[in-house]
């Protein structure tokens, strides 16, 4: 389409306006390809890219940036990660943040400096995401976080623990962060973690069942007789049926931990079910 080569043509410039001029195309963009009948995952897909693309975008203007005012080259590689929706393309038109990093390892007498600089590189790079449309995460699911800017080491080891424990918390912090995906920098690592997840989780059938069991409390909107279960409680939305929470996340979660279970290292949910 026209408007696929004008974003396109918006792509070369790195300013933060022309950034943001993308980010806001894409609702007309949507407009156009579903009234062109692509099917809407399709049109998921092509907005997952556009918006992983702005990360790298937003990265390397934050990383220009802070060269210019002194604070030299990264000091260790890394990668900029994405989760939830984002790392299984399938964002709808307004996702919020949901990153992290993996860093190389370092010394431990670095961490002061190291983690300095990525903790500045996370602030500008969030605050930048939420200038262009990608609003902060409500639940601090961002790299900002200290929970989501850690080593390779420490993220292998912090899934051990979510393993291990099993806790509610430590469950749905991993089924945040199972979806991940890399979108810029070294890819390297994020290949190393997914097999460490593979290896860590495949095979831990306690933890397996307790995921499950979690599942079982976001129940689909489906009766025992074959009907829709309908909002009683919330006013505004009585007799009707939230699609996201009672329709496609119990769908997407299953899946995740079928996937999970078969050792699938796919994030996207259609390739899942097509392993």
């Amino acid at each position: 389409p026209a408007l696929l080569r004008q974003i396109e043509r918006l792509g070369r410039d790195d300013t933060l306006d022309g950034i943001k001029d993308v980010k806001a195309a894409q609702v007309e963009l949507a407009e156009e390809l579903l009234a062109d009948k692509l099917p809407a995952t399709e049109v998921q897909q092509l907005l997952t890219h556009i918006n992983n693309d702005l990360y790298r975008r937003v990265g390397e203007a934050v990383l220009r940036a802070m060269a210019s005012e002194g604070w030299g080259e990264p000091p260790v590689t890394a990668a900029t990660i994405v989760m939830g929706s984002s790392g299984r393309g399938e964002n709808y038109l307004s996702p919020d943040q949901d990153n992290g990093f993996i860093i190389a390892d370092y010394p431990d007498d670095a961490h002061g400096r190291i983690d300095t600089f990525f903790q500045e590189v996370a602030e500008r790079l969030c605050r930048d995401l939420n200038e262009i449309g990608i609003p902060y995460c409500n639940g601090y699911c961002m790299a900002v976080n200290p929970l989501w800017r850690k080593t390779l080491p420490q993220w292998i080891a912090q899934i051990g623990t979510w393993t291990r424990r099993g806790s509610t918390v430590a469950v749905r912090l991993a089924d945040i962060f199972f979806d991940f995906q890399p979108v810029w920098g070294e890819m390297a690592l994020a290949r190393e973690l997914r097999s460490a997840v593979t290896r860590l989780v495949r095979d831990n059938r306690s933890f397996l069942r307790q995921m499950y069991q979690d599942k079982l409390e976001r129940s689909a909107a489906l009766g025992i007789f074959g009907g829709f279960v309908i909002e009683r409680e919330k006013r505004n939305y009585r007799g009707q049926v939230n699609l996201k929470y009672t329709g496609t996340l119990p769908l997407v979660s299953s899946i995740r931990l079928l996937a999970l279970r078969e050792g699938v290292e796919e994030t996207s949910t259609l390739r899942r079910i097509g392993k």
